[in-house]
């Protein structure tokens, strides 16, 4: 999940470079409090970046949610989409 670890730190390095991004992780009060940092990282180098990082609630170790997860952020941004899993 995006919430701790090398997802944490991973999504805090992608949104420092710039990139949009799309957070996952069980636990909501968390994951905000993740994306927000993003959004504060992502502001010192790109405009938008409120729009530009975006948390869907699941549980990353469930296939189907994470596809359920994917569903949802396909139409709005499937040509862009890079998948890492930490």
């Amino acid at each position: 999940g995006a919430i701790s670890g090398i997802g944490r730190c991973t999504a805090l390095r992608c949104a420092g470079l710039g990139m949009k991004l799309m957070l996952a992780d069980i636990n909501a009060e968390d994951l905000e409090a993740v994306r927000q940092e993003c959004v504060r990282a992502r502001a010192s180098g790109a405009s938008g970046a409120d729009e530009a990082v975006v948390a869907q609630v699941c549980d990353v170790t469930k296939e189907a949610d994470v596809s359920d997860a994917f569903e949802w952020l396909w139409p709005t941004h499937r040509h862009r989409l890079i998948r890492f899993e930490t």
